[in-house]
């Protein structure tokens, strides 16, 4: 492995940070700050990146974090439409329900979508720092056919029991 952005076998992990200000108010979010400004952002400039590291590595998992990538899921359409076939493609989200995305929205993306999502990976909070959309709606994605992997998030230490 003599490129340095290679740091498996077959690959690397490109990890994309979806610049929005989410809405939500995680005390442990790194990137609040940065996603309160704009300036600088731009989505060819990340669809350039994906081009960039599909041709360095070809087998690379693409995953999309935030923020709230699902906070526009027309934005991340353009992004995931230059994923080329072949890459794993995992989102870290939320599932906001937030007054700026309907849920009729984001089903419709993740329908249109299955066929590229590696992984939903859906954020679950010990101490609720975001509205958490209902475990009925996660059904509703599971019936799509997205696979889902639910994290606990844990930001203290919490006792053992």
């Amino acid at each position: 492995m003599s490129n340095p952005y290679k740091t498996r076998a077959g690959g690397a992990t490109v990890t994309i940070f979806v610049p929005y200000d989410c809405g939500n108010n995680c005390p442990f979010c790194i990137n609040k700050k940065e996603y309160a400004d704009m300036t600088g952002f731009s989505l060819e400039a990340i669809c350039d990146s994906i081009r960039t590291m599909d041709a360095i590595t070809p087998s690379c998992d693409f995953v999309f974090t935030g923020g709230e990538p699902l906070a526009r899921p027309d934005v991340l359409q353009q992004m995931l439409d230059r994923v080329p076939e072949g890459h794993r493609v995992f989102i870290n989200t939320t599932l906001p329900v937030q007054n700026c995305v309907d849920e009729s929205d984001i089903l419709r993306f993740l329908e249109r979508n299955r066929h590229k999502i590696t992984c939903l990976n859906v954020s679950r909070h010990l101490v609720r720092y975001v509205e958490e959309c209902p475990d009925a709606f996660l059904a509703r994605v599971r019936d799509l056919g997205v696979p889902i992997r639910v994290n606990c998030v844990l930001f203290a230490d919490y006792p053992r029991a």
